[in-house]
Formats: structure tokens, C-alpha cells, sequence
């Protein structure tokens, strides 16, 4: 009997929670979309359990004076519809797939925008359809960058595919050399092929300038494997996976050395060492002292010690 009682009290429970106003509007992105944007408080846990989403995002901060609002993006094929809630810290990407059953949750994705604007569009690769959204990378006293990932729209969850580094700086306070960065990745659409064109400044911070010491322009080519994701295939001119992904991300776990950085900037500095500019001779060795003796920095301490 007890358990009988129990059985009902937990089903009755369940029932109830279905039947709340944002589980209802959970039944419909359209209609959810409504309920968040015409509610200055939203109930997020309960939606988190009306999604049954086990992984949930984390909880939005909206109230009366900073409402939260919602932007619709839609996908023809396969028929689909996102939820983009504008919120902090994060923006949350909330998917909702068609069927002629009705609606279905089909995974969510967040991004932390901080010092970065909201960007999202949607590209095609091999005729899959992506939808690439930028968020905030690296971010630190003169660090900063913005990453793009590539959320596949045709595989039945949310997940990132693939991620570049469209944008980024580091300064290395005068005792390094500095790094600019632009990178956009272009999709072929009859392969599932993605191109990544990166183009980097170098830079030598001088009393309280950045002088240009610098440049490389370089193509990556990324393939999709069994598994989905995109892999490094090449990059013109050559170089490793390991050189470019280090010269193409600000990421301070695993950043690019000096002595790496000092190889594309070569020229520029041999100049600086050869002529008559003694702040920015200063400057170099000031550079070099922090760099181990590799043949680059043997080369311009040599060159150096002749312009004294």
C-alpha cells in the first residue's frame, strides 16, 4: 500500500511539473522564445528539467533591469530552429529539431562574450549546414583574442566541430616579441574541406610603441575525419601543426616561444641590429637576454655587439 501511495505522489508530482508554463513553452521554441523574452523572471532549473538537459548551461543572470532576450535563428535543412538567449555571462545557443511529431531539444551550446562583440552566422560544408559562433578566447593584461567555433547542424547534438582564432593580440611587456592576429577559415561546399588563412604582425614594444618587426601570411587546410571533427591536414608555407597552432592561438598553456617568434621576425630585427635606431637596439637585447642561444639569437647578439 505504501508503495502503491508513493508511486502515485511522485507521479502526480511529475505531472505537475510538465504542466507548468514554461514547461509548456518548452514544447515549442517559438513559444519559449516568447516566455523568456516577455518574462523578467525566468524559472531556469525548471526549464533545464523540462529540456531534461543533464549537462544544463549556466544560469543566466536576468531580472527586471537587465531582461533577458531571445533571437531566433532558423534552418531550413535539416528543419530546425535556435534559440539564442542574450544573457550574461554567457550567451546560450539552445536547438530545438522538427519532426512530424512536433518538437525536440537537440542540444545547447554557450559562449562567454566579455571583451569580444556577438557573432554568429551559418556556412555550409560538403552541403552540411554549420553555424559558426564567436566567443571569448584568451584574456589576461595585454592578452586578448576571439574564437570561432563551427557547431555542426546536421549531427543530432550541439557540438563544436571545429574552432579557430579569428582575432588576437599579445604584448609581452617589453621583454618578448609582440604578436597581432587575423585568421579567417573559409568552407569548401562540395568537400568537407576547411581553409584557415592566417595572417600575423609581429611587433617589439619600444619606450611606449609597437614598432612593426614583421609578418606571415600562411593557408591551413583541415579535413573532416570519421568522427566528425576536422583535423590538420597542411599548411602553405609548410610548416608543422604544432609551429602554426602555437602561432595561430593566444593560449598561455601552450604558447609560442620567443625564439619561435624571433625566426619569422628575423629580417626586420637584423635591420634593427644593423642600423642606427639605439632605443630599439636597447630594446632587442633587452629581448634576446630573455631568449635561449639558438643560432637566430647568437646571430643578432653578434650583429649587435658590432653597433655599440
Amino acid at each position: 500500500m505504501f508503495r502503491l501511495v508513493a508511486i502515485t505522489v511522485l507521479s502526480v508530482t511529475a505531472n505537475a511539473q510538465e504542466n507548468t508554463p514554461i514547461a509548456q513553452a518548452a514544447k515549442n521554441p517559438y513559444a519559449l522564445g516568447r516566455y523568456i523574452d516577455s518574462h523578467t523572471h525566468v524559472d531556469w532549473s525548471a526549464l533545464w528539467a523540462a529540456l531534461r538537459i543533464a549537462d544544463p548551461p549556466r544560469t543566466p543572470e536576468c531580472d527586471a533591469t537587465i531582461p533577458c532576450e531571445v533571437e531566433v535563428i532558423t534552418v531550413p535543412n535539416p528543419s530546425q530552429v535556435i534559440l539564442l538567449i542574450h544573457s550574461f555571462p554567457d550567451d546560450i545557443y539552445l536547438r530545438f529539431l522538427e519532426s512530424a511529431s512536433g518538437w525536440a531539444y537537440g542540444g545547447h551550446h554557450s559562449v562567454l562574450l566579455k571583451n569580444v562583440a556577438r557573432r554568429h552566422e551559418t556556412s555550409k560544408v560538403n552541403g552540411k549546414p554549420m553555424l559558426r559562433v564567436s566567443g571569448q578566447g584568451a584574456s589576461g593584461s595585454g592578452v586578448g583574442s576571439e574564437v570561432e567555433h563551427w557547431l555542426d547542424l546536421s549531427r543530432p547534438d550541439l557540438k563544436s566541430v571545429f574552432g579557430v582564432t579569428v582575432a588576437g593580440h599579445e604584448s609581452r611587456m617589453g621583454v618578448g616579441i609582440g604578436r597581432h592576429i587575423q585568421a579567417s577559415a573559409l568552407p569548401e561546399y562540395t568537400e568537407n574541406v576547411i581553409h584557415v588563412s592566417l595572417y600575423v604582425r609581429f611587433t617589439l614594444q619600444v619606450e611606449d610603441q609597437e614598432i612593426d618587426v614583421g609578418s606571415a601570411d600562411i593557408t591551413a587546410t583541415y579535413a573532416r575525419t570519421s568522427k566528425g571533427a576536422f583535423q590538420w591536414v597542411s599548411a602553405k608555407p609548410s610548416i608543422s601543426k604544432n609551429d602554426f597552432e602555437k602561432l595561430a592561438n593566444i593560449d598561455l598553456n601552450n604558447e609560442a616561444t620567443n625564439e619561435q617568434l624571433l625566426v619569422y621576425a628575423m629580417p626586420r630585427l637584423k635591420e634593427i641590429a644593423n642600423g642606427s635606431d639605439r632605443k630599439a637596439q636597447a630594446r632587442l637585447r633587452v629581448v634576446l637576454n630573455y631568449c635561449k642561444n639558438t643560432p637566430e639569437v647568437l646571430e643578432l647578439k653578434a650583429l649587435l655587439s658590432k653597433a655599440r
